[in-house]
């Protein structure tokens, strides 16, 4: 429905089919346009919490899952408040840093 929606003047229509405002619609169509891959995640505009893992604790995770990909979210989080004194995390937080992170060792088995 949306590839050529400036033709026949429908961005309105689609935006409204789509429960979306029309400048949102539009500038979508127009970053689709200029570069012809579907806007997702602009990371300026989508940045959302910042995540309290530091780098140290992303090689701590990335060990850990290389050791055993299979761990539950449970598990990752023991293990990184004991390894790392003081630290705590929860659990909506640790699978959405893996979903976005470590993509390659999640699985919806960790969840």
């Amino acid at each position: 429905m949306l590839e050529k929606p400036e033709e026949r003047g429908l961005v309105a229509k689609v935006a409204r089919h789509l429960n979306i405002n029309y400048r949102t619609a539009l500038r979508w169509w127009n970053h689709y346009k200029e570069t012809e891959a579907i806007p997702y995640r602009k990371s300026e505009e989508n940045s959302g919490p910042k995540s309290s893992l530091t780098t140290k604790h992303n090689e701590y995770l990335q060990s850990l899952l290389d050791n055993d990909p299979q761990l539950f979210s449970d598990d990752i989080m023991e293990s990184l408040t004991e390894q790392f004194e003081g630290f705590t995390i929860s659990k909506s937080q640790l699978n959405n840093h893996l979903r976005n992170h470590n993509a390659h060792h999640y699985q919806e088995a960790i969840i």
